[in-house]
């Protein structure tokens, strides 16, 4: 299985958000953000030709970048997950993407520092103490022989969005 990993791109900014009465689970992405994962969508494209599933936290900001993703591969939509929300244990989602063929190639569109726990959960066994951190738009592709399992996975790749827009 390959996993590719996504953290939503930027989003309005949490303190004025909330000062407008904004609820948390519903802060966009800002105009700006949407742009420039626009084409560092593009540029994922070109490291990776094709995807089987979009999995995105059920959070608005992933869900609009799940939809960017989408758009980009072709699918016809994205799942919605709770497994990606925000605090959510990696075991948890390991689980879930058992659920998959050995032979998918799997987007998982979410949040900090639930990716990076997520990441060194997969590769090294441990999600408590993470080795990386996924900017706003970054990627990474991990490759498992077979289904995933803690510290069975390899990084392959791990880009910032900025890389990923020039590319």
């Amino acid at each position: 299985m390959k996993i590719l990993i996504v953290r939503h791109a930027p989003a309005k900014n949490r303190l004025k958000w909330a000062e407008s009465g904004g609820i948390e689970t519903q802060r966009p992405l800002t105009k700006k953000g949407v742009k420039k994962m626009q084409q560092a969508v593009k540029g994922l494209h070109k490291m990776v030709e094709h995807v089987d599933v979009i999995l995105s936290s059920t959070l608005e900001r992933s869900i609009h970048t799940a939809t960017l993703l989408c758009e980009q591969f072709g699918l016809q939509g994205i799942q919605k997950s709770s497994f990606l929300e925000p605090g959510v244990h990696p075991q948890d989602l390991l689980e879930h993407l058992r659920a998959y063929s050995e032979d998918d190639t799997v987007v998982l569109v979410g949040h900090e520092p639930d990716l990076s726990e997520l990441t060194c959960f997969l590769t090294a066994g441990e999600a408590s103490k993470p080795f990386l951190y996924f900017r706003k738009g970054g990627a990474a592709l991990l490759e498992c022989e077979g289904l995933p399992f803690p510290g069975r996975c390899s990084l392959t790749w791990f880009v910032t969005r900025e890389m990923l827009e020039a590319y």
